[in-house]
């Protein structure tokens, strides 16, 4: 049983680092480049708020991060299968969750820095933004005008079957972690849903868009939240501690399927409203 968790925890981690480290990279430096070769900024001056050189070196930043990152995969899934003495390392003899854990952390910082960055561009585009009286949609939208009832009832119904799990297996610190993480979600579903508008030349279905593909990310996301925690409680119960590195790897990576990939595959360039971004009447948001 223990090679046979070693080796699919291999796989696991040769797919983490592909996956987090070049697949998912690699199609936000696509959007990236395609976006500055279709609407470039003497066309688009609205899009492009600082030096057009600065989006250029932070694409060429954010690229040459994920394939260094992606090096160090490759050289440490080398060492955990040939060098790495796992007995000696983890107390239980199996290979230590905390491997995927901490190499996922690292995989995740410059998508971190990425999101920083664009939400000081839309500060940005306000500053700059014409003062002018723009039209909005009147129209008070609720959760369930983007996500099915029974989705969220079934999310719901995880998340307190989680919480009681943990308490039920004396882990009052992972119940405390769930309950952030969770409520984390959910502020973030809630200030998607009804908070300030970040692009302020964004078209109104644009916006719609952008919030159903936030709300059905955040709706998934806390369902495998909730899934991982019910896996550490049964941990507990039933000794599963050859499967925690695997299902560690996994989990990281259905978080980047489910935000990442979720936002590339709904969110297409070609269904965007760029003409927001001129100047002129025909720039006016909506």
């Amino acid at each position: 049983m223990e090679s046979i968790a070693q080796t699919l925890f291999y796989l696991a981690f040769a797919g983490q680092i592909l996956l987090l480290s070049w697949l998912l990279p690699r199609g936000i430096v696509q959007r990236m480049r395609a976006v500055m070769s279709q609407y470039p900024p003497e066309d688009y001056p609205r899009l492009y708020p600082s030096s057009p050189e600065i989006y250029v070196a932070v694409r060429w930043i954010y690229g040459v991060a994920n394939h260094a990152i992606l090096g160090l995969g490759v050289v440490l899934l080398v060492l955990l299968v040939f060098v790495v003495d796992h007995a000696t390392f983890a107390d239980d003899g199996y290979i230590s969750e905390a491997w995927p854990a901490a190499y996922a952390f690292l995989q995740y910082l410059p998508l971190m820095a990425l999101s920083a960055l664009e939400f000081r561009q839309f500060g940005r585009m306000r500053a700059l933004a014409p003062q002018t009286r723009r039209s909005a949609s009147l129209e008070r939208r609720t959760v369930f005008d983007f996500l099915s009832p029974n989705a969220v009832v079934i999310a719901l119904c995880l998340a307190a079957a989680a919480f009681v799990m943990m308490l039920a297996v004396d882990e009052l610190d992972g119940a405390i972690w769930f309950l952030v993480g969770t409520g984390f979600m959910a502020a973030m579903g809630y200030w998607h849903l009804y908070g300030r508008k970040p692009n302020p030349h964004q078209s109104a279905e644009d916006r719609r868009q952008e919030q159903d593909v936030a709300l059905h990310s955040a709706l998934y996301v806390s369902i495998v939240l909730s899934l991982f925690y019910m896996y550490i409680g049964a941990d507990q119960l039933f000794d599963l501690d050859w499967l925690d590195a695997l299902v560690m790897s996994l989990y990281f990576q259905l978080i980047g399927l489910l935000s990442v990939w979720l936002m590339l595959h709904r969110l297409r360039i070609e269904d965007v409203d760029f003409s927001v971004y001129r100047d002129g009447p025909e720039a006016s948001a909506s």
